[in-house]
């Protein structure tokens, strides 16, 4: 059950970076980018269930959390960009 949600996981990412490359818009870029990296973070969290492994859960935390710096930095330069218009 669990490699059968991998798959579709990553079948999904799949879709969501080409979705991040042919996108039109800066802002769908955006939220692709955040989409893969949340599945990323799906994938390895269910990757240290499998291996049984809890360096692999660390992993998948230290990389939210950069994550959600990322969604911040995006945002402020959005927002300063707006406001500058």
């Amino acid at each position: 059950m669990v490699i059968a949600a991998m798959m579709l996981l990553l079948l999904s990412a799949f879709i969501c970076f080409f979705k991040l490359i042919y996108a039109p818009d800066t802002a769908i870029r955006i939220v692709a980018t955040d989409a893969l990296g949340l599945m990323l973070v799906i994938i390895l969290a269910l990757l240290a269930v499998i291996m049984d492994a809890n360096y692999v859960f660390d992993i998948a935390i230290v990389y939210s959390v950069l994550m959600f710096v990322d969604i911040l930095v995006i945002a402020n330069y959005f927002e300063k960009r707006m406001i500058g218009k």
